[in-house]
């Protein structure tokens, strides 16, 4: 039988994920409507098999995988709204399983 080597920085970026609860590479949690989608994204239709995977994952850890990509505006302190960039799937999945609170990386 042949044994897979593991990548030791994929392990320990799992472990990280594991023990924080939260996705690598997670810059802040903020609320989840304070999240701006696009109006091109809401047009769009995500792929199904994409739908049932990620939320398999979302059950399986608690927690989505990897940070939404948002865009934060100069006047944020103001409206504390930010745009969806990336991540449209794993923010429709929080917003059905009512998650106040979703973990962001800014671009």
């Amino acid at each position: 039988m042949k044994s897979e080597l593991i990548n030791p920085v994929t392990y320990l970026k799992r472990c990280i994920e594991l023990f924080t609860h939260e996705p690598f590479g997670t810059t802040e949690w903020i609320p989840l409507k304070s999240v701006y989608v696009p109006r091109k994204l809401l047009r769009s239709r995500p792929n199904d098999y994409k739908i049932k995977e990620y939320c398999k994952r979302f059950v399986r850890r608690g927690f989505i995988d990897v940070p939404l990509t948002v865009h934060k505006y100069d006047d944020y302190e103001l409206n504390h709204q930010v745009e969806l960039l990336d991540g449209y799937i794993r923010y429709l999945i929080c917003a059905f399983k009512k998650v106040k609170y979703v973990p962001v990386r800014y671009r």
